[in-house]
């Protein structure tokens, strides 16, 4: 049986091809006139050989392919070197909660309210109201409150000092991990 190319028309062999002899075309060829592969059984091994590697290691490195085996050996360093980093530094959560963090982060939301009140009222709470005012209406005529919800100690157990300089100013702070006033450890808020 002779096959012919539908392209350029030359008749072939009784064994069909995909590609045409004369034009190079590729062509389809019905399934029924393809000739169809037996299938293989696949070679039985021992146990001892399945275990074994395909490519023996000494053979891969020793001319095969170097530039893949130092490819391989360059990832596994960078990937090792990069969870060794990973493994020593600590989670970033754990430094938000450093108590200095807590205090400083609370004082910049203390000085917020306080700058919030001073928006409505037009000025800032006495030294008698305190930080007291952010939370309950202290009889100022246009406080539009609570400012915050829950007045906290700072993370020393120790409540955040608040002092008025009058109507135009006023400061808060932490005392520090001492508890005293006026000394170097104090957490004030950032400036604005």
């Amino acid at each position: 049986m002779k096959l012919r190319c539908p392209y350029c028309r030359a008749e072939f062999g009784p064994e069909p091809r995909p590609v045409c002899p004369a034009c190079g075309k590729t062509m389809r060829v019905p399934a029924r006139l393809m000739k169809k592969p037996r299938p293989r059984r696949p070679e039985r091994t021992s146990r001892r050989e399945a275990a074994e590697p395909l490519i023996p290691l000494p053979d891969f490195l020793d001319g095969r392919k170097p530039a893949s085996a130092a490819a391989a050996l360059i990832v596994l360093f960078v990937v090792g070197a990069m969870l060794a980093g990973l493994a020593r530094r600590p989670p970033r959560a754990r430094l938000d909660r450093r108590p200095e963090f807590v205090a400083a982060r609370e004082t910049d939301a203390l000085r917020a309210a306080l700058d919030r009140f001073r928006r409505d009222c037009g000025r800032y709470p006495g030294a008698a109201e305190g930080l007291a005012a952010l939370i309950n209406n202290p009889g100022a005529p246009r406080w539009d409150g609570p400012y915050v919800t829950l007045l906290k100690s700072d993370p020393w157990t120790n409540a955040y000092v608040y002092v008025s300089t009058g109507a135009t100013g006023c400061a808060v702070f932490s005392r520090g991990p001492d508890g005293v006033a006026g000394t170097a450890d104090d957490i004030r808020p950032s400036p604005p």
